[in-house]
Order: structure tokens, then sequence, then C-alpha cells
């Protein structure tokens, strides 16, 4: 068992205070404790469980007397995820901070909040999944965004699994909206795959300008675009000429590279959501 010094394990029958375990200075009398898969145990109030999320505690569950021998509710989730999502229904103390949470107990948090219908914590976690978790696991941010919804999510991490295989995605995504989504992504992934193989490099006469010159070119061009949802033709020109340097002062694939702008401006793949 876990030696974690902020919670241990409940060894008495009477129900302690959750000041100091989950929140520094609440004095609420507890009626009700929550087993971690971990196996620590956390007091929680039911009145903040009705008013501030849509988990309901099973009937029979309320102490008489001297709240003794109170029911022990078994909950899907760590005593780390517990104790930011008990903090979160204190809404008179400072909501935990989750910037620093490594991303698999973010995802884990997630999924807490989603299951409970703690709505504040949502967002928060939203917001936190988008900025720590895409950059880094674009794949998990995918996951996370079509098993909940959030279509700005599936925008952005989208262009970053395209690589990803078919059977890969198949098991990642929920079955409540499997079908739906992957076909979709099927549908995004063979347009950018398109996208990839044109246009080739063709060598210039008399010009020694190295072909992997271009691939690079291309390649870090698709995926400044990736970035973006709708691409007009300044973002284009923008775009291709912040990355002419790749081309290694060749006026003929710098040329070629501008020709490219209507290409991208008039005709580029649309948003990921485009595709549901």
């Amino acid at each position: 068992m876990s030696s974690d010094p902020r919670a241990s394990p409940q060894t008495g029958s009477r129900i302690p205070l959750c000041r100091g375990d989950v929140c520094k200075d609440c004095t609420r009398e507890t009626d009700v404790i929550f087993e971690s898969t971990d196996g620590f145990r956390l007091a929680g109030h039911m009145k903040l469980f009705e008013s501030y999320s849509g988990f309901r505690p099973s009937a029979g569950m309320e102490v008489e007397g001297e709240r003794h021998n109170p029911e022990i509710v078994k909950m899907p989730h760590s005593v780390r995820v517990l104790r930011l999502l008990f903090q979160f229904m204190h809404h008179d103390q400072p909501q935990p901070d989750i910037q620093l949470l490594d991303s698999d107990t973010l995802k884990a948090l997630a999924d807490a909040v989603h299951m409970h219908e703690v709505f504040p914590a949502i967002q928060v976690c939203k917001l936190q999944v988008e900025f720590q978790v895409l950059p880094k696991h674009p794949l998990d941010a995918f996951v996370y965004a079509a098993k909940y919804n959030c279509i700005d999510i599936l925008d952005k991490a989208a262009i970053h699994t395209i690589d990803i295989p078919l059977e890969t995605m198949q098991k990642l995504i929920p079955s409540s909206n499997r079908d739906k989504i992957v076909y979709a992504w099927f549908q995004y992934r063979e347009r950018w795959l398109t996208a990839r193989k044109e246009p080739k490099w063709e060598q210039h006469k008399n010009s020694g300008c190295d072909p992997n010159k271009w691939t690079i070119f291309y390649y870090k061009v698709l995926k400044a675009f990736g970035d973006v949802l709708s691409i007009t033709l300044s973002d284009a020109e923008s775009t291709i000429k912040k990355h002419e340097n790749l081309l290694g002062g060749c006026e003929k694939c710098q040329l070629r590279a501008r020709s490219l702008i209507y290409q991208f401006g008039m005709e580029w793949s649309p948003p990921f959501s485009s595709f549901l």
C-alpha cells in the first residue's frame, strides 16, 4: 500500500474531518467515506456532492447518532484524483492548481469530472488537455476530444494523428461514437496524404539545388497549415515566405513555392470537424 503522507488508510469507524486531508480550512461535518482504488479513504460531504456534482451516493448511506460505522463507497479513482475531485467541490475554497499534473493524472481527473458531472472542473481540465497534453501527446488529446465531443481540440489534434494506423485508431476511440469519428478521421487523413504527394520535386536545369530541401520545406509548410483551421491567401503567403529560407536560396524553388500560395489558400483541406 502507498505511503502517501497526505492520505492514510482509515483505521477507525468514526468519520474524520476532511480538513488537512482534502482542504486546509474546511470545518464542515463529514458524513460519508470514499475509498480509492489504491486503498485510501477520504471523508466527504453529502450536501456538496448533491449541490456541486451530478454524483449521488447510494441510498441508505446517511449516518445517524455519533457518526459511527459509516458505509464506505468504493470509487474507481486513485486517491490523488479523488482529492482533486473533492477540492473542486468545495466552492468556498481555492480550486486546485492542476497546471503541473502529469499527463496520466490529468487524463484520469478529466475522466472523473466528466463521470461525476463536476462542471466547473470540466472546463478547467479541457483547457489543460489542450495546452498541456496536446503539444506532447496529440493522440491522447484526440481520443479525449472524441470521447467528450470537444470539437476545437479535435480540429487541432487531428493533423498530428494522420500517421497512426487505422487499427490503432479503431481500438482507441470509445465505442459510443467510434464509427462516426473513425470514418471522419479516415476521410480527413486521405485528404492530407493526397496533399503530401504534391507537388513532386523536379530538377532544375543548370541548378545544383538539393531535393531534400524542397521536401523539408514542403512538410514544414504542411505542418504550419495543420495548426490553422482556415487558410486565407494572406495566411498562405506569409507562411510560405516564412519558410522560404529552407530552400537554400534557389530562386527557381522559391518561385515554385510562391505558386503554391493559391493552392493552399483556395484548395486547402478543411478542418477535421467538417468531416463529421
